[in-house]
């Protein structure tokens, strides 16, 4: 499942990596894991990102959730699919968002053909 409660408002291109979630300036969401998994990243420790979570589905498929916020979620927990990970926080005069990849075989592929509708 999508792992905020609507639709992305940036889609996936060629030119980027995966889908972004943007909210309202000064308010707040949850972020809900899209598949069941475990987690094998939650920290700010990676170049380029704010907060990250990433986790691991299968050996070969991975999903990634980079946001401002915080994370509710430690390394090491298997989560379910629809289970909060994190929050959705404003900061300073930055546009809060969600930024959401999905990876197979360590390649970002487009989010929509991995995702179930309805």
């Amino acid at each position: 499942s999508w792992p905020m409660d609507r639709a992305p408002s940036i889609g996936y291109s060629k030119s980027r990596k995966g889908v972004d979630f943007e909210l309202s300036p000064g308010s707040r969401g949850e972020v809900r894991a899209s598949k069941a998994g475990k987690v094998v990243y939650s920290g700010n420790g990676i170049g380029g990102y704010e907060q990250l979570i990433i986790i691991k589905h299968s050996d070969t498929l991975l999903s990634a959730y980079s946001f401002n916020g915080a994370t509710r979620i430690a390394e090491q927990v298997t989560v379910k699919v629809g289970q909060k990970i994190a929050d959705i926080l404003p900061v300073g005069r930055t546009i809060p968002k969600l930024t959401f990849e999905i990876r197979k075989d360590g390649e970002p592929v487009k989010p929509s053909n991995y995702i179930k509708r309805g």
